[in-house]
């Protein structure tokens, strides 16, 4: 009987380990002028963005969890333009065009593969979706020489707890070439 019940827990323990192991697994995304990492259950998406101007879109919508990043060249935008003016912007974009009743958290200024970044996070119902989609986004801003990165990220509200630490991993391994 002793055997059996260490059997089982064997078992129990090989398997609860193997589920983690794949839940590790990571893809890496070639933007052409940039790399990311992404979480295995994520894939590569044509239709979350309707401005046209994402590099790269990766969702999942099983679990409601959302990756695009965009890049803006910085010569269309004024001489001194800097990452806080680009931070100012996407914020605003966010919170007027695609929230109703969104929040703004103070931003973070980080370091992401030795550039410099700005992190924030944002919570709202977004615009047009069914159902009042209460949603929790983390933003980063990284500044290249000649770009500016915007790293958008969101899931559900309810799944915040599950997704937050993805979400910062995946701002984290942006690496431009």
């Amino acid at each position: 009987m002793h055997k059996s019940i260490v059997f089982f827990v064997v078992l129990f323990s090989l398997i609860a380990c193997s589920e983690t192991k794949k839940e590790e697994q990571k893809i890496n995304v070639n933007g052409g002028d940039f790399t990311l990492t992404l979480p295995e259950y994520m894939k590569k998406s044509e239709n979350i963005s309707s401005e046209g101007k994402a590099e790269y879109m990766y969702k999942n919508e099983n679990s409601y969890l959302f990756c695009v990043v965009y890049k803006d060249s910085k010569k269309d935008y004024k001489t001194g333009f800097k990452l806080a003016d680009y931070y100012t912007y996407i914020a605003n974009d966010i919170l007027n065009n695609y929230l109703d009743y969104g929040t703004l958290k103070p931003e973070k200024e980080i370091k992401i593969n030795g550039k410099n970044a700005l992190q924030f996070e944002l919570n709202g119902i977004l615009m047009h979706s069914p159902g009042d989609q209460n949603s929790f986004f983390i933003v980063t801003v990284v500044e290249s020489e000649n770009a500016f990165y915007e790293i958008r990220t969101w899931c559900d509200y309810q799944s915040k707890s599950k997704f937050q630490l993805d979400m910062i991993e995946i701002a984290k391994s942006f690496k431009t070439n």
